[in-house]
């Protein structure tokens, strides 16, 4: 029923932009808050905006209908002479429909007293992941995938898994074995990527055109894989070898880039229980970490800084 639509990645260097939920059937009284993004938290109330306005429209079809049974219950009453029967129905349907009128408007009244924690009709805040980038690296080279099959283990998660190199499923799904037994999962938000999106985040990040022989980050822009020569093989994610890849606790990715890119060693993030479980399971299936990124395994090793 409700359309929920999060955030749009920008060009450039615009924010990211949030799209208004669009109802299938439209209800006059739900009205949608404006969401926005505060850091690394995307922060919308769509759901508590729409059960809100569900309320409103329940609450004014409910009044209306409790008015027009007293007026036809009072009707019935005046007209029912001496017919105690008709009278006694009469009452009742006026008793039932002020009854049931007083507790919808006492709604409110009612839930605060059981629990007030039910009138926070606020929708939990969601971590923003961006897609991040490799580290530049003049020294890759790569063999280019071409074939592509998703893993079906059910803790892995992702935009990233449907783009997945068939010689990687495998091992893959080995390292989300390993994480499973210990309560984890992954959350892949970057495998395979086109030239044509190479190109576009060069744009946005380097000063130097793609096929030159380093990107030169515009300021605040992170370093970007250059496409050197034009070639797809120069690029881990243009090749389908690497995977940027975020550790999960139920459902939950366990860090944000904020904790990660603290140092240039990504300590913070290393240390964290669940990014460091997925490293670990990652290594053992034949995966390198990037030593800078804490988020990016490759296979076969490509960047010289992947271990």
């Amino acid at each position: 029923m409700v359309g929920l639509a999060f955030a749009v990645p920008a060009l450039a260097d615009e924010a990211p932009k949030l799209l208004t939920p669009t109802l299938s059937v439209d209800i006059p009284t739900v009205q949608f808050s404006d969401g926005k993004i505060e850091g690394d938290v995307l922060k919308v109330n769509y759901l508590g905006d729409y059960i809100a306005g569900i309320y409103k429209y329940l609450l004014g079809i409910s009044t209306t209908i409790a008015i027009v049974m007293v007026m036809v219950s009072g009707l019935q009453w005046a007209l029912g002479g001496a017919s105690a029967e008709a009278i006694g129905k009469a009452k009742t349907r006026i008793k039932n429909a002020l009854t049931g009128l007083v507790l919808l408007l006492c709604t409110y009244a009612i839930l605060a007293t059981v629990n007030p924690n039910l009138l926070r009709l606020q929708f939990p805040e969601l971590e923003v992941i961006p897609e991040v980038e490799e580290e530049e690296d003049d020294a890759v080279s790569g063999s280019l995938a071409t074939a592509f099959k998703s893993p079906t283990g059910s803790n892995i998660a992702g935009p990233g898994k449907a783009q997945m190199p068939e010689d990687l499923t495998d091992d893959l799904e080995a390292a989300a074995e390993i994480l499973e037994s210990q309560g984890y999962g992954m959350y892949i938000t970057s495998s395979f990527r086109s030239v044509e999106k190479q190109k576009e985040l060069i744009a946005q990040n380097c000063k130097n055109p793609p096929g030159s022989s380093t990107c030169d980050p515009k300021p605040g822009r992170p370093p970007t894989c250059i496409l050197r020569d034009n070639n797809p093989a120069n690029c881990p994610h243009t090749t389908g070898r690497a995977l940027d890849i975020w550790a999960t606790k139920k459902g939950q990715v366990c860090v944000v880039m904020s904790q990660c890119s603290k140092d240039p060693n990504n300590d913070q993030c290393r240390k964290n229980e669940c990014q460091g479980a997925l490293i670990e399971a990652m290594k053992s299936a034949g995966f390198c970490n990037l030593s800078s990124e804490a988020w990016h395994f490759e296979q076969p090793k490509m960047s010289s800084k992947c271990n």
